[in-house]
């Protein structure tokens, strides 16, 4: 077959593959119920301590902008050796879409507002960690809800995590936290599988007749 047509076949044929994207959060924190903001851990759940008060995490992530359409997505977070505590033999860590300004969200003024954000709206995916998952990587993966938000959105953009399985006693032996990580590493990172635009290609038609015509060509000039 001639050279030229066996090019076009494949042009024709060619596929494109998806990517994977990492970025790292340039925010984490936590909000108490009462407003108090802490920064760098994203410790969830409850303390009957002084005071006694409920905290929901804060990750925020700066978005590129990105050619393709966002197929898959997951956030990476580590849970230290020291990173879940409770008297339940598990606990449910959800993740929530953010709509207060990232400003909000990020200012270290006290201020209740926030945390309600940050455990409330909508779920964009969950998962279930207990004892045996510290000292190992928690892999959420985000729903359809979140690949919509995610394909719509650039630049800063914020999660919510919060803990909804709480008993919340007021015993000392009460606690129930996530993400303590008092130790340890602290990945945190958005994964994000992007599956590249569609290179335009020529019509059916158009292959045929380019083939055809560099067939005869070739044909002619060897006789």
């Amino acid at each position: 077959m001639h050279p030229r047509l066996i090019l076009l076949m494949a042009f024709a044929g060619a596929t494109l593959t998806a990517a994977q994207i990492s970025l790292d959060a340039t925010y984490t924190g936590f909000r108490l119920d009462d407003g108090s903001p802490f920064t760098g851990t994203i410790a969830a759940g409850w303390c009957p301590c002084d005071p006694i008060a409920e905290s929901r995490s804060a990750l925020v992530f700066d978005l590129p902008a990105i050619s393709g359409t966002i197929t898959a997505a997951e956030l990476r977070l580590s849970l230290g050796p020291d990173g879940f505590t409770s008297p339940q033999s598990s606990e449910t860590y959800e993740i929530y879409d953010v709509t207060s300004p990232i400003s909000v969200i990020t200012d270290p003024v006290s201020n209740p507002a926030p945390f309600v954000d940050l455990g409330t709206g909508t779920l964009f995916g969950s998962v279930t960690i207990g004892p045996i998952d510290e000292g190992s990587l928690i892999v959420i993966s985000l729903n359809a809800a979140a690949l919509q938000f995610l394909n719509t959105a650039s630049g800063q953009i914020a999660f919510g995590g919060a803990v909804s399985t709480l008993a919340k006693g007021s015993g000392i032996n009460d606690q129930e936290i996530v993400f303590r990580n008092l130790s340890g590493d602290n990945l945190r990172q958005l994964v994000l599988t992007v599956e590249p635009s569609a290179v335009p290609e020529p019509s059916t038609a158009l292959l045929a007749a380019a083939g055809l015509f560099s067939l005869l060509a070739w044909r002619r000039r060897n006789g």
